[in-house]
C-alpha cells in the first residue's frame, strides 16, 4: 500500500497521464542462450505494439554468422523493431486522420 508522500506523488503522475493521454511505451528483450526477442508494449492498454526476433525465418537467414556473434545479431533485431514501430506509427496517423475527416 502506498502511503505518505508517495502516494501523492502517484496520484499526481496518475492524474497528469491521464490529462495528456500519454502513451507509455516500454521495450522488453529477452536474451537466451539461442534466441533474441524484443517487444514493446503499450502500458496503457497492455497490448504488445511490436515484436522482433530471432526466431523469424527473415531474420534468422538473414545473419551470416549463425549465434556466434551476439552484438551483430542484438543489431539487426533492434533494427528490424524499430523499422517496425516507424510503419506502425505512419499507419496509425493515417488512419486516424482519415477517422477524424
Amino acid at each position: 500500500m502506498v502511503t505518505g508522500l508517495r502516494r501523492h506523488k502517484v496520484i499526481r503522475t496518475w492524474r497528469l497521464r491521464k490529462s495528456l493521454q500519454m502513451i507509455v511505451r516500454k521495450c522488453y528483450v529477452l536474451r537466451s542462450l539461442k534466441y533474441i526477442i524484443a517487444n514493446v508494449v503499450d502500458r496503457n492498454n497492455g497490448r504488445i505494439v511490436a515484436i522482433a526476433s530471432t526466431v523469424e525465418h527473415s531474420i534468422k537467414g538473414s545473419l551470416e554468422c549463425g549465434r556466434s556473434c551476439n552484438a551483430k545479431t542484438a543489431a539487426v533485431v533492434g533494427e528490424v523493431l524499430a523499422m517496425r514501430l516507424k510503419v506502425d506509427g505512419l499507419n496509425r496517423g493515417k488512419e486516424e486522420a482519415f477517422t477524424q475527416t
